[in-house]
């Protein structure tokens, strides 16, 4: 008899093995809806929308315009699609110094650029490198405001031709977005404008 009770096998009964399969597949229900809530959430943080890029656009473009100062040597120039200004700029020499700020929107590539010099920079002639700000943008209008002595009125125009400042910026910006344009209008007023 002794024989036959070490030979006996204890095996998992078909209870056990249904309940072990059941538990495995509700913590990889809950693994997997952790995992992917996760991916969702870190691809919306990643995504820059297109109202934010044009926000900051907005925000440093302003912030420029406001700085904007009369300076000798640097002039004051616009079209439509070109913008370039004396302002107060970020220096590696020196932390802020008068210089010069140009905007240009490439409409083959879709894109606005900007380039930024400091005096010393300007001064040496160097060129910087151009930055590409905004991207996917259908179209660019710069305006200009002023005041006309002779028609003795206010005035919108396309075009800037004077070395003195308008009294203020319009930009108004189309971009390409997922469901469809996105129109932005902003207007600066320039404190030193003439």
């Amino acid at each position: 008899m002794r024989f036959l009770s070490l030979h006996v096998r204890r095996a998992f009964t078909l209870i056990e093995l249904v309940i072990v399969m059941a538990m495995v597949a509700v913590v990889s229900l809950a693994i997997y809806g952790n995992f992917s809530s996760g991916v969702k959430i870190w691809k919306r943080v990643n995504t820059v929308s297109p109202q934010e890029s044009v926000d900051i656009f907005f925000e440093k473009f302003d912030v420029e315009l406001r700085n904007a100062l009369k300076f000798t040597g640097i002039d004051f120039s616009g079209t439509q699609e070109f913008l370039e200004f004396p302002t107060l700029v970020n220096s590696a020499i020196l932390s802020i110094t008068p210089g010069k700020v140009a905007y240009k929107y490439d409409s083959g590539k879709r894109t606005l650029y900007k380039w930024q010099h400091d005096y010393s920079q300007i001064y040496m002639a160097q060129e910087e490198a151009r930055r590409e700000v905004l991207d996917n943008v259908r179209s660019l209008r710069f305006s200009y405001y002023f005041y006309d002595t002779q028609k003795k009125q206010y005035l919108w125009i396309e075009e800037w031709k004077t070395k003195q400042m308008p009294l203020a910026i319009r930009a108004e910006l189309e971009l390409i977005g997922p469901q469809g344009n996105l129109h932005y209008t902003k207007t600066i007023m320039i404190p030193v404008g003439d």
